[in-house]
């Protein structure tokens, strides 16, 4: 089921250009068309340190941090099921369609239906404030680490809510599977946490 296309609220003034859905800010540029938002700027600085070649996005939105990546030489592929968020991260966003691979369909579907490995994958799959329940599940989790390759960061964007998983249940999710996991807030949002896991080498 794809998000109502009314629900979605693109916001231009001298601060920026601001996505918006259902009251909830998913992604700002701002009056220089850089990256504003905290979350995708922690992500940006991230990436930029680890320098992949191949990145995963699951939950394109604005499509700000895919365009960003591709930008820097990073192959990007994106997991987006509304193709009128994706419209009006080509009209608002700078999105060039064609620079990237987008799979227009649901983070469950594209995990369980590829082998493709990546050096990074981003899970930011929100419908408003709620999370996509199979993606933040730990069958979802387990799948988005079997995506990488030996080495590769998962980059998680989540937060504490009474009706979502909480950060402390993916982290501990992360851990169980043997990896190196660093949480971070994100300062100005204090539901937000940020999760960056390693997949590490199976011993032996």
């Amino acid at each position: 089921m794809q998000p109502d296309t009314t629900t979605f609220k693109v916001i231009k003034n001298e601060f920026g250009t601001l996505l918006g859905y259902d009251g909830v800010r998913h992604g700002m540029l701002d009056a220089r068309n850089n990256i504003a938002s905290p979350t995708l700027r922690c992500f940006a600085l991230y990436i930029d340190a680890n320098k992949p070649e191949k990145m995963l996005t699951i939950g394109g939105g604005a499509c700000i941090l895919p365009t960003w990546a591709q930008s820097r030489g990073i192959q990007s592929h994106i997991v987006e099921p509304a193709s009128a968020v994706l419209d009006l991260a080509r009209e608002h966003f700078f999105f060039a369609p064609n620079l990237h691979t987008v799979f227009m369909t649901t983070g469950e579907a594209h995990l369980t239906s590829t082998d493709e490995r990546y050096d990074c994958i981003v899970l930011d799959a929100f419908r408003s404030h709620v999370q996509d329940e199979f993606c933040y599940s730990p069958d979802g989790i387990a799948l988005c680490l079997s995506r990488l390759n030996v080495g590769g960061h998962l980059l998680i964007n989540t937060y504490q809510s009474a009706d979502n998983r909480s950060w402390q249940s993916i982290s501990h999710d992360l851990l169980g599977f043997e990896n190196n996991v660093f949480i971070r807030a994100v300062q100005g949002h204090e539901s937000n946490m940020l999760l960056f896991s390693v997949r590490e080498a199976k011993p032996g």
